[in-house]
């Protein structure tokens, strides 16, 4: 708006104005697409991580219901499994309350590891135990995934840096090209003001897709105090 006034009049003629409503067209298109592509591109991921944590959540759930089945012996087995998932659920949720810690049980450098190897140990005697520790072995492999799911997760995924100074060049030449157009008013500056929060929001919507285990989109802790309840029963 203040380049608008130092302009030559014949910068803003009406030929000009064509051509630069044109470019702004085009531009607003261009933003628009992948703008939309980005927020499918991560809604899409976002899904496939949270169907992925609660595929895992039900594997914890019934590798303990086969530890159990098994046989008493695996009752410390067990409380090391849940003391695994405490500490990985309140590490995640921090302000969530998950009940209180058994002391007892000294966390390990490489918790799945070391549950397959204690799991591997048993003396698995009649049929039965022995398909219940290779199905506990199976479903352990496949409850793993939280840890890769929480740790690698939001450590690769981020926004491109091209694409969002990509973004941020086209939009600041939108605007400028609207503010170019127009004298200056309260109620230009107020819709030009409601269009940069929408296109801001969705940026930021787009950024907190992409990290579904913090920031204020995160997955919810519900499907996690369900899984602790179940646990031990």
């Amino acid at each position: 708006m203040t380049v608008r006034r130092i302009l030559p009049e014949h910068h803003l003629s009406p030929a000009s104005t064509d051509v630069i409503k044109l470019a702004t067209n085009l531009l607003a298109t261009l933003v628009a697409l992948v703008l939309s592509l980005l927020v499918s591109s991560t809604n899409a991921f976002y899904g496939m991580i949270e169907n992925e944590y609660r595929g895992a959540l039900a594997n914890i759930v019934r590798f303990d219901q086969y530890l159990q089945a098994y046989g008493p012996e695996t009752h410390d087995l067990r409380r090391q499994v849940r003391q695994a998932i405490l500490g990985s659920f309140r590490e995640h949720w921090p302000h969530d309350d998950f009940g209180p810690e058994d002391a007892a049980v000294v966390a390990s450098v490489n918790p799945v590891i070391d549950l397959q190897k204690r799991i591997l140990d048993l003396d698995a005697t009649t049929p039965s135990q022995k398909w219940f520790q290779a199905q506990a072995l199976q479903r352990l492999n496949e409850a793993a995934r939280i840890r890769q799911l929480t740790s690698g997760v939001e450590s690769t995924r981020s926004m491109p840096v091209p694409i969002v100074i990509a973004l941020l060049a086209a939009a600041t030449a939108i605007f400028v090209s609207f503010s170019l157009l127009v004298k200056p008013n309260p109620t230009v500056i107020t819709a030009l003001a409601t269009v940069a929060v929408a296109v801001s929001g969705a940026l930021f919507l787009i950024v907190e897709l992409n990290t579904p285990f913090s920031g204020v989109m995160q997955l919810s802790s519900e499907p996690a105090h369900a899984v602790l309840t179940a646990l031990g029963k």
